[in-house]
């Protein structure tokens, strides 16, 4: 059988109890929510091998989006406001996440980074630009208007028909005052610079619920399915860490030991973090850290980003 890796990584993702698949040069994983005796009948469904490739099970638990938190440690209100702390989107729904960091459109204009599902949860209520979001997020006591830190000003549609491939739940707000905005991570310091994601890399991020956390990345150029509050929706070309982020920690910044951008934080489970490499997040919000990206190169996947 000759198939490309996406072809690969859809075809093994239609079997009950596979959220992830990763073909790597002499092997394919296939990530399942447990490895237990009495789901063996759906294990045993899986293929042993798939396109001349021996297949290998790894558990990785179940992958939500961590759209809301219940209730968990509590954050402030903090003026001005580091990266790592609590925020959150103000509508019909209120989630409650991680601000990642702070970066610049192509203007140089300062800039808030998250995920979609905490800056624009657009399947769940109307969304419009110029949104509010607020600081500490609603789970956290936080109001608007005297909460309010910034307004939304973009982020890309997640797609849960399985008609284009999503690349990236990310979205970015516009502060109302740029200075009540620092230029750093909390606990982790100023971030200028970023790095591609390297499978063994040691990574650190500082998420709402987590605090500071270590880990390395085990996995890239993942297909993974992440289930939503509504629905599952199929993301391609995304990295796995070991287990670092828990509900509230979504839209935390992955940094390497030198304090270098890897990647933000969208999802995870009890064995893993799924995060999306921070040059994906640039390119496709236009956005950077100090010094803008060059243009994308070769082919980019549909992707709708609304401004």
């Amino acid at each position: 059988m000759s198939l490309d890796t996406r072809a690969i990584q859809r075809e093994l993702l239609r079997f009950p109890g596979v959220f992830a698949v990763k073909v790597e040069p002499n092997q394919i994983k296939v990530f399942v929510k447990r490895l237990r005796p009495e789901d063996a009948d759906i294990l045993d469904r899986i293929p042993k091998s798939f396109a001349g490739l021996p297949v290998v099970i790894v558990e990785s638990g179940n992958i939500p989006g961590a759209f809301s938190a219940q209730i968990l440690q509590q954050t402030g209100r903090l003026r001005p406001t580091p990266g790592g702390v609590s925020i959150g989107y103000w509508g019909d729904v209120k989630p409650t996440g991680t601000l990642g960091t702070r970066v610049f459109d192509k203007d140089g204009n300062k800039l808030i980074l998250s995920n979609t599902h905490i800056f624009a949860p657009h399947w769940s209520a109307p969304v419009t630009i110029g949104d509010p979001i607020i600081q500490p997020g609603s789970l956290d006591g936080g109001n608007h208007p005297l909460d309010t830190l910034a307004t939304l000003l973009r982020y890309s549609i997640i797609d849960f028909g399985g008609v284009r491939d999503n690349l990236l739940d990310a979205a970015i707000a516009s502060p109302i005052n740029p200075a009540d905005v620092l230029d750093e991570v909390l606990q982790i310091g100023p971030v200028t610079d970023i790095a591609a994601p390297v499978e063994g890399m040691p990574i650190k991020m500082v998420g709402r619920t987590s605090g500071l956390k270590l880990g390395f990345i085990t996995d890239l150029n993942v297909e993974v399915l992440v289930t939503y509050d509504v629905d599952i929706a199929i993301f391609s070309k995304q990295g796995l860490a070991t287990r670092m982020a828990r509900p509230g920690d979504s839209g935390s910044l992955l940094v390497d030991a030198t304090n270098r951008a890897v990647g933000l934080v969208f999802a995870g489970s009890d064995q893993v973090t799924v995060f999306t490499p921070i040059t994906t997040v640039l390119s496709l919000l236009n956005i950077h850290f100090g010094t803008p990206l060059l243009p994308a190169q070769g082919r980019i996947l549909s992707i709708d980003i609304t401004q």
